[in-house]
């Protein structure tokens, strides 16, 4: 019985994320691939520019499998003296996590000291980070602030990761 009470707990969680995961997956990993977006960043590269998903360095720290599911821990590495925040955060790539299609959950498990927050959006797959606190207008503090695109300078940094997926 207890077999028969984890297979369907799986099934329901597996079949609608493909659905979702592929299409947002497929134009990430399309993009930084394909060579126009290759051709504009040599004549940039003096100028900062947004982190490519091919500059997130990832190391697999332990991975377990529950039946179909996998826990990976993982570290990710991204950001210089020349790199802006993405559009939608610091993409992530599924299979550099050791997974088949996008994560049913990653949770950000330290961050380096860098006084930052840090949220998973599911449908990009994105790290986005956002500013603890910032001093709004009147005096008073706006909190869970957007880092802004293409703008704000993302040094290097380090983040442990907590994956959960296919």
């Amino acid at each position: 019985m207890a077999s028969a009470s984890e297979s369907p707990s799986v099934s329901p969680s597996v079949s609608p994320s493909p659905s979702p995961s592929v299409s947002p997956s497929a134009s990430p990993s399309v993009s930084p691939s394909a060579s126009p977006s290759r051709s504009p960043s040599p004549s940039p590269s003096v100028s900062p520019s947004p982190i490519p998903a091919g500059e997130v360095t990832y190391t697999i720290r332990k991975r377990a499998r529950m039946g179909r599911i996998q826990v990976v821990f993982a570290a990710i590495s991204f950001g210089s003296a020349n790199d802006k925040y993405p559009d939608g955060g610091i993409p992530l790539t599924s299979a550099s996590l050791g997974l088949r299609a996008d994560p049913y959950a990653v949770v950000v498990m330290e961050s380096s000291a860098t006084g930052y927050m840090f949220e998973w959006d599911r449908s990009a797959n994105t790290i986005r980070m956002l500013f603890p606190t910032v001093d709004g207008s009147g005096g008073s503090n706006v909190v869970g602030v957007e880092l802004t695109k293409n703008v704000s300078a993302v040094a290097s940094m380090t983040l442990e990761l907590l994956v959960i997926g296919p």
